[in-house]
């Protein structure tokens, strides 16, 4: 007889995730199969950290993104194209950024406003 490989302590169940994310089910399978959420090999799959990341630093599509950062949708697909703030892509190829880099792009973008250089 094989000895039990000991579970992974971060691990939880789909429907743990889904209960601490407030989403249903289906929607937390989506998250993972974008590569938004990451699975864990073996049962449960999902790791309870990387859930809390999504929590504690949402993934925001290009109006969130806006927004944020007090632009127009248009601009932030400018923005992102021409390399000045961060944008990562689903496995499907949309563009998501997220929140605290974008939040940290505002900071830079009012510091450097209120004290100009120069």
């Amino acid at each position: 007889m094989t000895p039990r490989k000991p579970r992974d302590p971060d691990a939880i169940t789909l429907t743990d995730a889904a209960s601490m994310l407030g989403l249903p089910e289906v929607t937390v399978t989506r998250l993972r199969r974008e590569g938004l959420l990451s699975r864990l090999p073996g049962y449960p799959s999902y790791s309870r950290s990387d859930v809390r990341e999504f929590i504690d630093n949402p993934w925001l599509n290009g109006r969130q993104a806006a927004l944020v950062l007090g632009v127009s949708h248009n601009r932030i697909s400018q923005l992102a194209a021409d390399g000045k703030i961060p944008v990562h892509h689903t496995k499907s190829g949309k563009r998501i950024y997220r929140l605290r880099e974008i939040e940290a792009v505002t900071a830079a973008r009012n510091l450097e406003f209120h004290n100009p250089v120069g």
